[in-house]
């Protein structure tokens, strides 16, 4: 099974042009403007999605939260619901291992 940070670097390389004309410096930065929550990451738009790429790196994910200090509440704004979480824990997974590789 592909790692988190694998899938996120195989969705970023995808939205970078192949003409270089968009870069993965851009996709960062666009990231960084809008998140997940914009649309921006095709992979990450309807929950179905973010279920499944929930359950596939639901220990990583988990894991990362937990680094984060992130609760299960702070994650759904104070309004716990599963579909919300799985949601919202995919969204900052994927900004945060994004992250990585603009520094």
């Amino acid at each position: 099974m592909q790692t988190l940070y694998n899938e996120v670097k195989d969705i970023l390389d995808s939205q970078v042009d192949e003409t270089n004309d968009y870069l993965l410096e851009d996709v960062l930065s666009d990231l960084n403007q809008g998140g997940c929550e914009s649309g921006f990451i095709g992979e990450l738009i309807y929950y179905s999605d973010t279920e499944r790429f929930y359950k596939r790196h639901e220990d990583e994910i988990e894991s990362l939260l937990d680094e984060l200090g992130y609760s299960r509440d702070h994650v759904c704004n104070g309004d716990f619901n599963l579909t919300h979480y799985m949601n919202n824990a995919s969204w900052i997974a994927f900004e945060v291992t994004a992250q990585q590789f603009g520094e």
